[in-house]
């Protein structure tokens, strides 16, 4: 078996390519919780990799009608949840690799799925602008949050699943708590360009926005201050992820590359630090996603291609 040296930011530099596929025009990944399956979405549908990753995937699921545009999976992996263009989120046994259950209550395109920490709450949102919230336990919907000017594009929970963070177009995240009065508190998280991608902090304590206009801004969720913002991407920031023990923030943009910042230094003291630099897709990374043991990350491009990267054992 091929050992894999974890990724911190004195191995980060080691990173190299592991394999490559070609695929459809790919919009994000995730990463089963016990890391035995890689789900990736693209235009053409879903593709799942089971016990590695390579040429051909175990199972291809077509099952939605126009591109899928979120994947994400509960927290025992058992159920796998998926947002698409055709206005459905649909849930599926990871067991039997089938939709079990469609939801169709958005009106638009669904952009963003997320689970809280506990496995009830699935939030989705989309072009509709608004945010559904179904019970998963209950199998029904039970609230809508509105609020956004523009269409949602990511959503997270945080602070342990006590708030869920939404961002938009209309270059705000803003922060639902999750109580029985289902509010927006003040302050809304204001950017001065489009909300693209948010990734919550391993802890749930700090969140790191990417915009349109080449920054990343990392917020402090309980107090909704500010921490810093930095250039990261020039043309914009796609994607981002939190290496599982928090040391690392990966992202990803439209000049092609995927960058990897020391996230302690950043949270602690707002000091914008750059570890190392990955230049191999052609086009745009518009997903990352670490494995949960840390070891792998993978990254998918808007040039059809999805890349496993590691840093192989000596």
């Amino acid at each position: 078996m091929t050992l894999f040296t974890p990724l911190r930011p004195d191995t980060v530099h080691a990173l190299s390519p592991l394999f490559q596929v070609s695929c459809g025009f790919v919009t994000d990944l995730a990463w089963s919780p016990d890391g035995d399956m890689l789900a990736v979405a693209h235009g053409a549908g879903i593709w799942l990799y089971e016990g590695g990753f390579s040429a051909q995937p175990s199972l291809v699921l077509p099952e939605h009608t126009a591109p899928v545009k979120s994947i994400t999976f509960n927290p025992t992996g058992l159920v796998m949840v998926s947002g698409s263009a055709d206005t459905t989120v649909r849930l599926w046994l990871t067991s039997r690799a089938r939709s079990f259950y469609i939801y169709r209550g958005h009106s638009g395109g669904v952009n963003a799925v997320a689970v809280s920490p506990c496995g009830r709450l699935l939030a989705s949102a989309g072009g509709d602008r608004e945010i559904r919230l179904f019970d998963m336990k209950e199998s029904a919907a039970s609230n809508v949050l509105r609020g956004h000017t523009h269409e949602i594009t990511s959503l997270a929970f945080g602070l342990g699943g006590r708030v869920l963070i939404s961002g938009s177009w209309d270059k705000t995240a803003r922060l639902w708590s999750l109580d029985e009065t289902w509010r927006c508190p003040q302050p809304v998280l204001e950017h001065r360009d489009w909300v693209r991608a948010l990734a919550v902090s391993p802890d749930g304590h700090t969140l790191a926005v990417a915009c349109k206009d080449s920054l990343i801004a990392f917020w402090h969720l309980e107090s909704c201050a500010l921490i810093c913002s930095f250039p990261a991407h020039e043309g914009g920031v796609d994607s981002l992820a939190f290496s599982p023990d928090g040391a690392l923030l990966a992202s990803g943009g439209r000049d092609h590359a995927i960058k990897f910042w020391d996230a302690e230094k950043l949270s602690k003291s707002g000091e914008s630090a750059l570890i190392h630099r990955l230049d191999r897709h052609q086009k745009p990374v518009l997903a990352l996603a670490f494995s949960p043991n840390g070891a792998l990350l993978v990254s998918g491009s808007g040039d059809n291609t999805v890349c496993l990267w590691g840093v192989r054992a000596d």
